[in-house]
């Protein structure tokens, strides 16, 4: 898919930009970026999530929590800790097949189309090794639910 849109538009997480990438049931991948990359224990950094799917939207909910590396949470570990903070939706994108390019998903004609939600929230980190988690819950049964528990960063 090449995109004719310029890059800097859109929020979404290209490939060769991701930190981290992580394929799920039902075609859906989910790729996460830090602003600023490396995050720093200064100021708070937006951990940036998209989740795109080939088929079209997936009705989910993304969160993010600062995990401990040295014991990483399991893969259905999603109540065991309640300190997991909502990723804001703050794009909503389809591709359109004619224009070859990114669009809100309120202007697609309704077709099925690949898709990506991009989420945003802010964590502040400690000076150190860090381990970002990400636990998506998905209201899709073709996407899994899961906690993703495998992004460690060394903040400055």
């Amino acid at each position: 898919m090449k995109n004719k849109t310029n890059r800097s538009t859109w929020k979404l997480i290209e490939d060769t930009d991701a930190a981290v990438s992580f394929w799920l049931t039902g075609e859906s991948l989910i790729k996460g970026i830090t602003v600023p990359s490396p995050p720093s224990s200064k100021t708070p950094t937006v951990v940036r999530i998209t989740h795109s799917n080939s088929y079209g939207p997936v009705d989910a909910d993304i969160y993010v929590r600062l995990g401990d590396p040295d014991h990483p949470l399991d893969a259905e570990d999603f109540d065991n800790v309640s300190d997991w903070q909502p990723a804001q939706l703050v794009e909503d994108l389809t591709w359109g097949t004619e224009s070859e390019s990114w669009a809100p998903r309120a202007n697609s004609n309704g077709e099925e189309c690949s898709w990506s939600g991009t989420h945003d929230a802010e964590i502040e980190f400690p000076k150190g090794k860090s381990q970002i988690e990400i636990k998506v819950i998905s209201r899709d049964e073709a996407v899994c639910s899961i906690v993703l528990a495998n992004w460690q960063v060394n903040i400055r």
